[in-house]
């Protein structure tokens, strides 16, 4: 599964869910911080790419979030090259779950993430 520190690193010796979950947290904060006002993060979903392996684990944690935050979720979900696709021609989305690393790092190195 792929995540992505702020410095761009992977650590390869946590195990992938802890590592998926870690994903979430920073990029959950930075879509805090990127939306600025947080009125009008609330008005808008928050919409995640996730590949279809982890759909459902990434929904109930979704659940949680829309919950607690009061930001609802929107899902789009498919594989990883699929995705990956989607996001190069221009779909929209807040974040990418993505079941490895060689997607996230192709969209950081072209300037897409």
């Amino acid at each position: 599964m792929g995540c992505f520190t702020p410095r761009g690193k992977n650590f390869p010796g946590i195990t992938p869910w802890l590592q998926w979950l870690g994903g979430v947290s920073l990029l959950v904060g930075w879509v805090a911080v990127a939306a600025g006002n947080p009125a009008d993060a609330a008005r808008r979903p928050l919409v995640v790419a996730v590949a279809s392996n982890f759909a459902s684990s990434a929904e109930r944690l979704g659940t949680e979030f829309s919950a607690d935050q009061g930001v609802p979720v929107e899902w789009i979900v498919g594989s990883t090259g699929l995705l990956y696709s989607q996001i190069v021609r221009g779909l929209p989305v807040d974040m990418l779950l993505a079941a490895g690393v060689a997607r996230p790092r192709l969209l950081v190195e072209q300037g897409m993430a």
